[in-house]
């Protein structure tokens, strides 16, 4: 793609700081290992683009030293993420506020201290992504897949995340991480939490529907879940 007079981006490069703010990177397009940390990438759409190494592309991730892109502290303000594969990427400290990652591959991605108010996680898959610090308030998780990777490693929210009137709506989120999470107001109804961890979060008028086996073995935090 081009934006003004900036290069075509290709797998690899280094657009660290540039501006690409309502730029059009195309339908799975293979952007592997671009550093793009700092950039400006507001409005921006990459549906269905290719930023993550992936489970399947091992083999490719060690022979041609194939990494995951840098989208550490890059500006992602409304961009459209959705579909998008994202797998191991590095989007500690990014802004996704209003950006819409639906159905994308987080797995294993370091979400460490993202900004993602009103962001839309529907149907992604989360697996082992870790969120310690981020600010996820009125995030939408409905329908996501958050439950341990194939080698048990769960899904985090600790270390003060802040995810105030977020939705888990019938998310799977057996064995994940909300130590110390400020989880008010958040929606859990027809999640499956089996196995999650809430030690010491905040979660007055937080909303849970109990049903069946989901809410089985959980550590709850100090206020407990409420159910409607």
């Amino acid at each position: 793609m081009e934006v003004g007079d900036q290069k075509i981006v290709t797998s690899g490069s280094d657009q660290s700081g540039l501006d690409f703010s309502g730029a059009n990177f195309g339908e799975s397009r293979d952007l592997t290992g671009v550093n793009f940390s700092g950039a400006n990438l507001s409005s921006a759409s990459f549906s269905n683009g290719y930023l993550g190494v992936g489970e399947v592309h091992t083999k490719h991730h060690m022979v041609d030293e194939c990494y995951p892109s840098d989208l550490s502290s890059s500006d992602f303000t409304g961009a459209d993420l959705s579909r998008s594969n994202l797998y191991e990427c590095a989007l500690n400290n990014a802004d996704l506020s209003d950006a819409c990652v639906e159905h994308a591959d987080l797995r294993r991605a370091d979400c460490t201290k993202i900004v993602a108010l009103r962001a839309s996680f529907n149907g992604a898959h989360l697996s082992a992504a870790c969120f310690d610090g981020a600010d996820l308030d009125g995030a939408t998780f409905v329908g996501a897949k958050c439950g341990p990777d194939v080698i048990g490693e769960n899904t985090k929210y600790s270390g003060q995340a802040t995810l105030s009137a977020a939705r888990f709506c019938n998310a799977s989120l057996c064995n994940a991480d909300f130590s110390d999470a400020d989880l008010q107001g958040v929606d859990f109804s027809g999640a499956d939490i089996r196995g999650a961890i809430f030690s010491r979060a905040k979660m007055q008028n937080t909303i849970a529907l109990l049903s069946n086996e989901r809410f089985t073995n959980i550590e709850k935090g100090p206020n407990g879940l409420s159910t409607e």
